[in-house]
């Protein structure tokens, strides 16, 4: 990658129960296949992080630039 090429990255965030929106992490994008990128695939990373009782209702992405 050249120092001026940009990634594509997902930043995940949790809803609380008072509204706010609390960071998760972020992931950098590294699949050269486009085919492979589908919102469940990213959504698995989450998963990894989040219990499975509030990861449904609570959980979304970012797709970033940087």
């Amino acid at each position: 990658m050249n120092k001026n090429e940009e990634i594509t990255a997902y930043e995940f965030f949790r809803r609380e129960r008072n509204g706010e929106d609390r960071f998760i992490g972020i992931l950098p994008e590294r699949r050269k296949d486009p085919e492979r990128i589908t919102h469940a695939s990213i959504m698995n990373w989450a998963k990894i992080l989040v219990p499975e009782d509030i990861f449904y209702d609570k959980v979304y992405f970012v797709r970033v630039r940087i």
